[in-house]
């Protein structure tokens, strides 16, 4: 029937060219939303996967350095300042870790060079950047001033997250670190 028609008008009504249009470009619309959900999901996951290799990263790092302290400078929730041979010509330099919770990073500073370490970290005030610990094991005060001579473990714990009004959750890493030749 559509055939005959077609043969006998020899071409198509401005109503059946604009429903065809009309469904054509819904069949556009939504292929073109899938690939932007897809797109969007992929870029998500992809800069989650970054913020979780940038923690990862940055606890080697400072366990790297942390074990090899000295002796202990200060010490804080969220900084840390110790000396150790970092670039071995037998002087000590001193080496900072800090966290900045009004720009959400963490800072690296070696005899007052100081580099951006991450930008994901979320650390909140109930999750502290560095908890320290004595020879028993016993949880010392960050502030406390013996802090630095009865320090002989740092539980390092880096929380992160890329979007923290996106999922996934925040993803935390946590590793505790004994000095190894400190006195």
């Amino acid at each position: 029937m559509f055939l005959e028609r077609l043969i006998e008008k020899k071409g198509f009504s401005l109503v059946e060219l604009t429903i065809t249009v009309a469904i054509l470009f819904v069949v556009v619309a939504a292929l073109y939303n899938m690939l932007d959900v897809g797109l969007t999901m992929h870029k998500n996951t992809n800069n989650h996967s970054l913020a979780q290799m940038e923690g990862r990263r940055n606890i080697e790092r400072m366990v790297k350095d942390i074990r090899q302290a000295v002796s202990i400078n200060e010490t804080a929730d969220n900084s840390l300042s110790f000396l150790y041979d970092y670039d071995k010509d037998n002087e000590n330099e001193t080496i900072t870790y800090y966290y900045s919770s009004t720009h959400g990073k963490l800072y690296y500073s070696v005899g007052g060079v100081t580099k951006e370490l991450g930008e994901f970290i979320v650390n909140a005030w109930d999750e502290p950047l560095f908890t320290f610990y004595n020879v028993n094991g016993d949880k010392l005060d960050a502030y406390a001033e013996s802090t630095k001579s009865q320090t002989r473990s740092i539980k390092i714990t880096i929380v992160e997250d890329y979007d923290k009004y996106e999922p996934p959750d925040k993803y935390v890493l946590i590793n505790k670190v004994y000095l190894r030749n400190y006195d």
